[in-house]
C-alpha cells in the first residue's frame, strides 16, 4: 500500500546532504557529467577514497569513504553484475548542479545522483533503484507488443500480452499498488517483477493482459500543481484509458475484460469495475478498509519492531493519530501535506465508498490474499472482504498461507528486505486466476 513509499522500498540509500553555494554560477555541465561518470566507475571498482576526496568540506564527515562504501555495498548487493553506465543527464538549478548517472546491472538499474556546489564539489549524493527498460517477449505460447495508454504528450508506455492463435481472448487490466511503479511492478534489489510473471503465466493459459507504467513513475515532475494530484490522476483515469484500449484491441474479447488490481489497485478494483463496466474483478491483497487505517496498523507494527515504550511511544502514537485524523477529515482543495500526500489527494481517495460499491456489483469477483502479508492483513483486510460480501453470489476468496504481499514465497522476515531476494509469483496463484477468468468467459 502507500506505506511502501514512506518506508522507502525503492530508495536503497539516501544521503540528503546539501552544501552552500554562491549565487550567479554557471556550471560546465559536460565536464560535471564526465566527472560523475568517473566517480561512478571509481565506486564500481571499489575506489571510494577518490570519490570522498571530491566531497565538500561541509559534508565530508557524512560522506566519508567508509560511509560511501557501506552505502554502496548495501545498495548493489542483489543487483547482479554491472553491465554499463547507460546515461548521465545534467541540469543546473540556481546555484547547484545535478548529474544523474544511470547504471544497468543484471537484475535492475541504479541511479546515482550527484549534487555539486559552485566549487564543483560534491554536496549531496543519492543512490536509488530504477527499473531497466522493459523488453517485449515472444514465445511459442504468446507474443507481446508495445502500446501507448492514453493520448497526447503524457501517454503512458505499456505492453499488451496476447496468447498466440486465432480467436478473441479474455483479458485482464493490471493496476498497480501505491508509489511510482513501472509496468512490471518491479521491486527490490533483485528486480522482481510480479506483473510480468502474471502476464506471461496468464498468456500461457489463454488469457491476454495489459500492463503499463504508472503515471507518477513516467512523469515524476507532474502534476506541477499539487492540487491536481488526486486518485483520479494517479490511478483511475489511466485505468479507464487502459480498459478502453483493451476493448478496442483485435484479439481481445471486449465483453470479458477484468481488472486485476494489486494492493491499492485491489482496493480500487470495485470502483474501476463499476466505472468502466468491466466483466469482473480480481483483487490481490486489496482491502475495503481505508488506506489511512491500514497505514496506522503498519506504523504501529513498526513502532513495536523498534521497541519503543513509555513516553516516547506515546508521543509517536499521538502524532500518528493526529496525521490519520487529518487524512480522514481532509477537504476538497486542501493543499497541506498529510502523510506525504496533499490533503486533496486524501479527500479524493476517501470520497470513494469501496464497501458500498463492492456490495452493489453483480459481476464475478475474486479476492486473493497472502497469509504471510505484513502490509495488508489477512485477519483484518481479507476477512473484512469476506464479512462484507458474505452470501453474495459469484464471489470467491483464496488465501495462500506462505505467500507475502507480492504473492511470492515468504522468507519469514516480514520486512521490506524480504523483497530483495530473487523470487517469482507463485504459479498456483497464476493458475487460479487463469482458471477463474476462463470459467467466467462463456
Amino acid at each position: 500500500m502507500k506505506h511502501i513509499k514512506w518506508l522507502a522500498l525503492l530508495i536503497a540509500a539516501l544521503f540528503c546532504l546539501f552544501g552552500c553555494a554562491a549565487p550567479d554560477v554557471t556550471f560546465d555541465l559536460p565536464a560535471l557529467q564526465e566527472k560523475s561518470r568517473a566517480y561512478t566507475q571509481n565506486m564500481i571498482d571499489g575506489d571510494f577514497d577518490t570519490v570522498s576526496s571530491g566531497v565538500a568540506q561541509a559534508v565530508a564527515e557524512k560522506l566519508s569513504a567508509q560511509t560511501l562504501r557501506e552505502g554502496w555495498d548495501k545498495t548493489v548487493s542483489g543487483l547482479g553484475s554491472f553491465e554499463q553506465i547507460a546515461d548521465s543527464p545534467a541540469t543546473q538549478t540556481g546555484a547547484a548542479a545535478t548529474v544523474d548517472v544511470v547504471c544497468d546491472f543484471t537484475n535492475k538499474g541504479l541511479l546515482i545522483r550527484y549534487t555539486y556546489n559552485a566549487r564543483n564539489e560534491i554536496s549531496g549524493l543519492w543512490l536509488t533503484y530504477v527499473p531497466k527498460a522493459t523488453q517485449t517477449q515472444s514465445t511459442d505460447a504468446y507474443e507481446e507488443k508495445e502500446v501507448s495508454v492514453g493520448e497526447g504528450e503524457f501517454a503512458l508506455s505499456g505492453i499488451l500480452t496476447l496468447p498466440k492463435g486465432a480467436g478473441n481472448y479474455p483479458a485482464v487490466l493490471m493496476v498497480h499498488g501505491s508509489g511510482a511503479q513501472d509496468m512490471n511492478e518491479t521491486i527490490g534489489a533483485a528486480g522482481n517483477q510480479p506483473f510480468a510473471d502474471i502476464a506471461h503465466g496468464l498468456a500461457e493459459q489463454g488469457v491476454a493482459s495489459l500492463r503499463y507504467n504508472k503515471r507518477t513513475l513516467q512523469y515524476p515532475d507532474e502534476p506541477q500543481d499539487p492540487q491536481k494530484l488526486t486518485i483520479e490522476y494517479e490511478v483511475l483515469d489511466d485505468a479507464a484509458a487502459g480498459a478502453q484500449l483493451l476493448k478496442s484491441t483485435q484479439g481481445v474479447d471486449p465483453d470479458h475484460i477484468y481488472v486485476l488490481g494489486h494492493s491499492l489497485g485491489g482496493m480500487l478494483a470495485p470502483k474501476i469495475t463499476e466505472q468502466n463496466e468491466l466483466a469482473g474483478l480480481i483483487s490481490l491483497a486489496g482491502s475495503p478498509r481505508s488506506l489511512e487505517d491500514i497505514l496506522f496498523d503498519q506504523s504501529m507494527d513498526e513502532i513495536e519492531k523498534q521497541g519503543l515504550t513509555g513516553d516516547k511511544k506515546d508521543a509517536y502514537v499521538a502524532q500518528l493519530n493526529l496525521l490519520i485524523d487529518q487524512a480522514k477529515n481532509a477537504k476538497q482543495g486542501d493543499s497541506n501535506v498529510i502523510l506525504n500526500a496533499p490533503g486533496n489527494y486524501w479527500y479524493s481517495l476517501n470520497s470513494i465508498d469501496t464497501p458500498d460499491i463492492a456490495k452493489s456489483l453483480s459481476v464475478p469477483m475474486l479476492f486473493l490474499q497472502g497469509g504471510a502479508d505484513f502490509q495488508v492483513y489477512p485477519e483484518k483486510d481479507f476477512n473484512e472482504w469476506k464479512t462484507l460480501l458474505a452470501g453474495k453470489p459469484n464471489v470467491e476468496f483464496r488465501l495462500y498461507p506462505n505467500l507475502n504481499h507480492l504473492f511470492m514465497q515468504s522468507s519469514g522476515e516480514k520486512s521490506l528486505d524480504e523483497y530483495d531476494g530473487k523470487a517469482n509469483v507463485d504459479p498456483q496463484v497464476i493458475t487460479d486466476i487463469a482458471q477463474w477468468v476462463l470459467a467466467h468467459t462463456k
